[in-house]
């Protein structure tokens, strides 16, 4: 889940996955009160909470290109920010620069 940035919309199917699948964990009249035909899926917390992402993926929609690209643009600030920290911070420590 943390292999790339998290941006609302990820956020977002990650929280209503695990809620769902929680819910049915600390909620097991859920399972019970749920039709025949799926119980199968609400049965198991873990079917659930994959099936509320796969689904919210679906319909969720994606960011605009424009969004990408300023995240991309803020990464970029970013990593020239902690790089120049880390060389401040590394002068006063008495480090050697690295080349």
């Amino acid at each position: 889940m943390t292999s790339r940035l998290l941006d609302a919309r990820r956020t977002l199917i990650i929280a209503l996955s695990v809620i769902a699948g929680m819910a049915v964990e600390v909620f097991p009249s859920i399972t019970a009160s749920a039709p025949l035909a799926l119980r199968p899926l609400v049965g198991s917390s873990l079917v659930l909470a994959t099936v509320v992402a796969l689904a919210l993926n679906l319909f969720v929609p994606d960011r605009s290109e424009e969004d990408r690209q300023a995240d991309q643009s803020m990464g970029k600030r970013m990593t020239r920010i902690r790089f120049k920290l880390f060389q401040t911070q590394g002068g006063k420590w008495g480090a050697r620069p690295t080349s």
